[in-house]
C-alpha cells in the first residue's frame, strides 16, 4: 500500500514496522495515498479504494476515507504480528 526506499526494504527484510514507525508515518503515507491514489485519474482512486476495503478489516464496501483506511492497516498490523509472529522494525 506504499512504498520504501530500497535499502529499508532490504534492512527491514520480513519483519514488520513497529507501531510507533507506523504511527510516525501516517501522515507520509496518507500523502503518498493521495498523490499516488486519490488525486489521480478516478479510475485509479476507485481502484485504490476497492481494492483497501477489500483486503483490510472493518471497512465498509463504499468506504472513500484514507483516515479509515490507515485505522484499518493498524488493525492488520496488529493481526498479521500476532498471527505470524513476525518481528518488529
Amino acid at each position: 500500500m506504499f512504498p520504501s526506499a530500497q535499502k529499508l526494504n532490504l534492512e527491514k527484510s520480513d519483519k514488520l514496522a513497529s507501531n510507533h514507525r507506523l504511527q510516525d508515518s501516517k501522515e507520509l503515507i496518507q500523502h503518498w495515498w493521495s498523490h499516488a491514489w486519490v488525486l489521480n485519474k478516478e479510475h485509479e482512486e476507485r481502484r485504490f479504494f476497492a481494492e483497501a476495503n477489500i483486503l483490510l478489516p472493518d471497512l465498509g464496501r463504499h468506504n472513500q476515507n484514507t483516515e479509515d483506511i490507515f485505522e484499518a492497516l493498524k488493525l492488520q498490523h496488529v493481526r498479521l504480528r500476532e498471527m505470524q509472529q513476525l518481528k518488529v522494525w
